[in-house]
C-alpha cells in the first residue's frame, strides 16, 4: 500500500513539473513592452507639394494702367534638416528648408495701342523656423513660425506706339511665416512622414523700366507631403 501510494506521489510530481516547463519557457520567451516614442535628435529628409499664390499686379505704361488679380500655382519639392527636443509630451524643435518652386503666371493684355505681356514667377523659397508640438506616442501635431525667404521674378515686354521695352527684374524677400504640420513615425521607426501647411505673408516686386512702372505682391499658401530620417529618438 505504502508502495503504490509513493509511485502515485512520483507520477504526480512528474506530470506537475512536465506541464510547468512550457509554461517557463513560454515565459521567457514574452516580448517586452515598448516605451514612448523619442522624437529627441536631428533629422533629414525630402518634401515634395504645392503653393497657391495670390497676387495683384500692376503696369503702367504710356498712360495706360493695368491691373489684374492672379494666381501663381504650381508644384513646390526640395530638402529639410532639422532637431526636436522632447520634455515629456512636449517636443520643441528648429528646422531649416531649401525648395525649389514652379509657381508662375502669365499676364497678356491690349489696351489704347498699348500692349503688355509679363511673366511673373516665384523660383524658389527657402525658411528657418522653429516648431512646438504635442506627440502622442508616434504622432507629432504641431505649430511652426519663422522667417521665409524667397524670390519674384518678371519678365516680359510693353509696346508704346510701336516701341517695345523689355520688362526683367527680380528681388529676393524676406517675409514671416507660419503654419501647422501632422508627422507619423512609420511603423515605430526612424523614418517618418508628414504632411504640412506653410502660409508665407507678403512679398512684392516693385521695378521701374525705361519708365515704365510694374509691380506684383503676393501671398503664398504651401502644402507639402514630407519624409525625414531620424539620427537617434526612435523606440
Amino acid at each position: 500500500m505504502t508502495y503504490r501510494c509513493g509511485y502515485r506521489c512520483v507520477c504526480v510530481f512528474a506530470i506537475a513539473a512536465g506541464l510547468a516547463a512550457p509554461a517557463a519557457q513560454a515565459a521567457d520567451l514574452r516580448i517586452p513592452a515598448l516605451g514612448p516614442y523619442n522624437w529627441s535628435g536631428f533629422y533629414v529628409g525630402a518634401h515634395a507639394g504645392y503653393g497657391f499664390a495670390s497676387a495683384r499686379q500692376s503696369v503702367s505704361a504710356g498712360g495706360t494702367l493695368f491691373q489684374t488679380a492672379e494666381d501663381f500655382d504650381g508644384a513646390l519639392a526640395g530638402f529639410q534638416l532639422g532637431m526636436n527636443s522632447q520634455l515629456g509630451p512636449l517636443v520643441l524643435g528648429l528646422e531649416g528648408d531649401f525648395g525649389w518652386s514652379w509657381q508662375g503666371n502669365r499676364f497678356n493684355s491690349s489696351v489704347g495701342g498699348v500692349t503688355l505681356s509679363l511673366d511673373s514667377e516665384i523660383p524658389w523659397l527657402a525658411t528657418a523656423r522653429g516648431r512646438a508640438g504635442f506627440a502622442l506616442d508616434q504622432w507629432l501635431l504641431y505649430g511652426t513660425a519663422g522667417l521665409a525667404v524667397t524670390e519674384m521674378r518678371h519678365s516680359g515686354s510693353v509696346t508704346v506706339a510701336g516701341t517695345t521695352t523689355a520688362l526683367t527684374g527680380s528681388e529676393p524677400q524676406a517675409a514671416f511665416v507660419w503654419g501647422l504640420g501632422l508627422e507619423t513615425a512609420l511603423y515605430g521607426s526612424n523614418v517618418t512622414a508628414r504632411i504640412e501647411y506653410l502660409h508665407v505673408d507678403t512679398i512684392d516686386l516693385a521695378k521701374t523700366y525705361s519708365g515704365i512702372g510694374a509691380s506684383s505682391t503676393a501671398t503664398n499658401a504651401v502644402w507639402r507631403l514630407g519624409l525625414n530620417y531620424r539620427f537617434g529618438g526612435g523606440r
